[in-house]
């Protein structure tokens, strides 16, 4: 085969295919590209502030953290049509449904690919296998939040959207509480503050500007 036709058609182009958040209408549409470079400039950040990360490896892992919506899906003559982005409604529905949903996805990723390390990478890029794969985990939801947070202004705090950020709020709390353990050094125990402060800021913000559309669990 060409290897011009290989590079332009390779699966792992659909990145900026895949748009994310498709069960909620946006004013700006983002990429998984988007959100996987947006979430590198974070780690970036925090790697100024916090040099003992290990920034190449949770790059990296960012890098194919989603890799799974372009590489999972339906093969037409050399072409991969991608999956694209699962709503967590559904994905996380129940175990079942996680379960069957993955069992589909790994099985495409690994008929799409040569290379079953970046299928081991994929699977293994955030979850509590390491600290960096706790990062990355943490990352990924924040990321979401400043997304959604820009989608509130940009729709004048419609409620459908605030409701998207409440729910990726209380997530993100739990995640960073979940994971707390990870944190087990001086420098790291810093930043497990860092990202709790991350969400005290956030709900303060969410009380002043959304008030009474706000939606209390």
């Amino acid at each position: 085969m060409n290897t011009l036709f290989e590079l332009i058609t390779n699966p792992f182009n659909n990145l900026n295919k895949v748009f994310r958040y498709s069960n909620t209408t946006l004013m700006e549409r983002e990429s998984t590209a988007e959100h996987e470079i947006l979430m590198q400039c974070i780690a970036l950040y925090l790697y100024d502030k916090y040099p003992f990360l290990n920034i190449r490896d949770i790059c990296y892992r960012i890098l194919v953290h989603d890799m799974d919506e372009a590489l999972a899906g339906i093969s037409r003559k050399g072409i991969i049509s991608p999956v694209g982005d699962i709503p967590r409604d559904i994905k996380y529905y129940n175990d079942d449904t996680y379960y069957t949903i993955k069992k589909v996805v790994d099985s495409n990723i690994q008929n799409n690919i040569h290379n079953k390390k970046i299928f081991e990478d994929i699977n293994n890029a955030k979850g509590d296998d390491s600290f960096e794969a706790v990062v990355v985990s943490i990352l990924d939801m924040l990321q979401s939040i400043i997304k959604l947070r820009r989608e509130c202004y940009l729709q004048s705090f419609d409620y459908v959207i605030l409701y998207r950020l409440d729910e990726c709020l209380e997530n993100y709390n739990k995640r960073v509480t979940e994971y707390a353990y990870a944190f087990d050094t001086k420098d790291k125990k810093k930043l497990h503050k860092e990202f709790k402060n991350i969400y005290t800021e956030l709900i303060k913000e969410v009380k002043k500007q959304f008030k009474d559309k706000r939606i209390d669990k």
